[in-house]
């Protein structure tokens, strides 16, 4: 409950207590939940919202916003993403069931899987990266140093390994997946920057960029896409989906990012399952892309008059704002 001087205290009520904070621009984006049960929350942390409070970023942080939402006092994550990277972020509901989840974490028994947006590179060379039968497997020894944003490589014995494949391309730019077999900061940028394929939008590399801490028009094109893991205290397999988007179609197809998205046109991708009428309204899960103009880009349900649609997925462009806009298919 909100706490005033003029106000007594209640007993057996929860007060959230922070330090004199500076003003905090709202992150204009949801917290999708994607599963819930008595011991852990799923959520789909959107970009620019911190896992945890820190710094600059108290009030608008999962935990901080979760726990006044939901009511849940002990609510806390069992890892972290990075605040500029979207995706599945798993949290604990009560402070007893912490240790474990965290501890799976710790032991590198959970199966993630992310996706990302950048150039298309097919034969990339160089020290620590070897050709596989799906794509690359990139090696290095990457450190952190405390005050400092960038993390970097340095040469010794690797300390982090990660798994990347190129799944689908259009104009020159790729979608790729990457698997991480170690959980180093900035693991997965540095390591694309190494084939030399740097993700798009990306603020620390291959140079820090100026960007207001307020600025939410240029998300990276990285998102945690899909995790998995033996739920440590039931045993069952538990595998969990994000329902973002990033510039690409849920055929793995990337959609072009043309100058369009700089003068009002927002990029869209969504799939239409084999019940979508062929004409007439439907519903689509559209999440909004990279967009150069103020225009929502949070995933939301809309209905949308359409024409002759296939029943699989395709790409199109979505043009306005609000819960009606034009549909304009391409690439399908």
């Amino acid at each position: 409950q909100m706490c005033i001087e003029t106000a007594p205290f209640t007993p057996q009520t929860f007060v959230f207590f922070h330090r004199d904070l500076p003003t905090e621009t709202p992150v204009p984006a949801g917290i999708g939940i994607l599963y819930s049960d008595e011991r852990i929350l799923v959520v789909d942390k959107p970009h620019f919202l911190s896992s945890i409070p820190r710094g600059r970023h108290v009030l608008e942080s999962v935990v901080v916003r979760l726990r006044t939402q939901l009511g849940l006092p002990e609510l806390t994550v069992a890892h972290r993403l990075d605040r500029v990277t979207a995706g599945v972020l798993l949290l604990t509901r009560e402070r007893k069931w912490r240790r474990p989840y965290q501890e799976i974490f710790e032991r590198r028994e959970v199966v993630k899987k992310y996706r990302l947006v950048a150039p298309v590179v097919h034969d990339p060379a160089g020290e620590g990266v070897t050709a596989t039968k799906s794509g690359w497997q990139v090696r290095s020894r990457i450190i952190k140093e405390r005050g400092i944003l960038q993390a970097r490589e340095v040469p010794g014995v690797p300390n982090t390994v990660t798994d990347i494949a190129l799944i689908g391309e259009h104009g020159g730019w790729g979608l790729y997946e990457a698997s991480p077999r170690t959980g180093r900061t900035h693991q997965i940028r540095l390591h694309m920057q190494r084939l030399g394929a740097p993700i798009v939008n990306d603020p620390f590399y291959p140079v820090v960029l100026d960007i207001p801490v307020d600025d939410f028009t240029h998300p990276l094109q990285l998102q945690a896409w899909r995790m998995g893991f033996t739920d440590p205290v039931s045993g069952d397999p538990r595998a969990f989906t994000s329902r973002l988007g990033l510039a690409a179609g849920s055929e793995g197809k990337v959609m072009p990012l043309t100058d369009a998205n700089r003068h009002g046109v927002c990029l869209c991708s969504g799939h239409f399952s084999s019940a979508a009428p062929r004409t007439g309204p439907v519903t689509a899960y559209v999440p909004a892309l990279i967009s150069r103009r103020p225009y929502p880009f949070s995933p939301q349900w809309v209905s949308l008059s359409v024409g002759e649609l296939p029943t699989r997925g395709y790409f199109f462009r979505y043009v306005g704002s609000g819960a009606t806009g034009v549909l304009e298919t391409f690439g399908g």
